[in-house]
């Protein structure tokens, strides 16, 4: 996580960009508060997709290759 920080920031100044985080409480965004405990609980399976049900909205989950997660500072 470090790592992706590290290259986030980094972009952002070579851009000369801001970048802001603010905490948003999982009863306020549901979805994300499901996705971030998927693999905790199969229960935020049927929480995630009811939110997203409610919203109009179909996700499609794919796996991702571990290579498109590695960073690197040039």
């Amino acid at each position: 996580m470090q790592r992706c920080l590290h290259q986030l920031w980094f972009t952002a100044a070579v851009h000369d960009c801001e970048l802001t985080a603010r905490h948003i409480p999982g009863v306020h965004n549901v979805l994300a508060d499901a996705l971030s405990r998927w693999h905790a609980d199969s229960s935020y399976h049927e929480i995630f997709y009811g939110s997203a049900a409610s919203l109009s909205r179909q996700y499609t989950f794919r796996t991702v290759p571990p290579d498109c997660c590695t960073f690197q500072v040039t």
